[in-house]
């Protein structure tokens, strides 16, 4: 059995429908459930590294560095097919840059 099963299967499901973002982080800082705490610091690992490789892209692609612009024309990773699939996109059904993090870092 997986050391997460509990958290995955009975913590997760509860928390995620209680509350705001803020109130629900709170509950796990405070939960004491090791596992649940190491979770939540890959999830942080996680979305702090796409923040930083989507910021670099976006940052090279506005300082027009091309060899950058070429590698998210060609898509080759997950946030280069986002970023080039919001830039195709018509006004209406662009996401925020926030919405494409967060499907990065799902």
């Amino acid at each position: 059995m997986s050391k997460l099963m509990v958290e995955r299967e009975y913590v997760l499901p509860v928390v995620g429908r209680i509350g705001t973002p803020k109130f629900r982080r709170w509950v796990v800082d405070h939960l004491p459930m090791k596992n649940l705490h190491l979770m939540r610091d890959v999830i942080d690992d996680l979305h702090r590294t796409a923040t930083e490789i989507f910021e670099t892209k976006q940052r090279a692609l506005k300082e027009g560095d091309e060899a950058l612009a070429n590698q998210v024309d060609q898509a080759k990773d997950l946030i280069s097919i986002l970023m080039k699939a919001n830039m195709a996109a018509t006004d209406e059904d662009k996401l925020s840059d926030s919405e494409v993090l967060a499907q990065a870092s799902r």
